[in-house]
């Protein structure tokens, strides 16, 4: 509120700026902010600053508490987001080695597509409108069956790992029980 009010220091930079608003809570004060000498000039190189760097909902949470909806387009930014999004989970797949590795993308995928439900959810966007073409509902709940299934392949194996082990140490153990013990020489008959 002081810096809408009083202006920006010089040594702040764009980053700093959208972190600022973003902790301040700034739906309380929305009003001031929009109506700030200072701030409403450097909103939109925020904005794109904030979208070259792969932040687009926190951009896109910028425009609509600035009102900024004419200049950038809900749509566009969305889209963009998901298509990056969609680019490094496919790059991600493809590298994963693991079950692990796949796990850690498609989680992250999931959290990237929750994110965006969730600002069009309180920015009452329609996504049949805004995204046309993307399924993120589908998607959302393929990822959540995708993950839950590799969580439980991978405690069947680890299971399956534990009775393999079990096995082994018992089978070692019988074989040791079965081995003769030396007698010793005082056991031992006379030659």
């Amino acid at each position: 509120l002081l810096i809408a009010c009083y202006g920006v220091p010089s040594d702040f930079r764009s980053m700093d700026l959208l972190d600022l608003i973003r902790t301040s809570g700034s739906n309380e004060i929305v009003g001031a902010l929009r109506r700030s000498p200072f701030l409403a000039p450097m909103i939109s190189g925020i904005v794109e600053s904030s979208i070259k760097r792969g932040m687009h909902i926190e951009a896109l949470e910028m425009v609509y508490t600035f009102g900024m909806e004419d200049k950038f387009s809900a749509s566009t930014v969305l889209t963009s987001f998901l298509r990056m999004k969609k680019e490094s989970f496919e790059r991600e797949k493809q590298k994963a080695q693991s079950p692990m590795a796949y796990k850690e993308a498609a989680e992250k995928q999931l959290g990237a597509l929750s994110s965006v439900m969730q600002c069009m959810k309180t920015h009452k966007l329609d996504p049949a409108k805004e995204i046309p073409g993307w399924q993120i509902k589908e998607e959302i709940v393929k990822l959540e069956n995708d993950t839950r299934q590799l969580n439980r392949e991978m405690e069947e194996k680890a299971r399956s790992i534990t009775i393999m082990e079990e096995e082994l140490l018992s089978k070692r153990l019988y074989n040791e029980q079965m081995k003769r013990p030396r007698l010793s020489p005082m056991e031992m008959p006379p030659v």
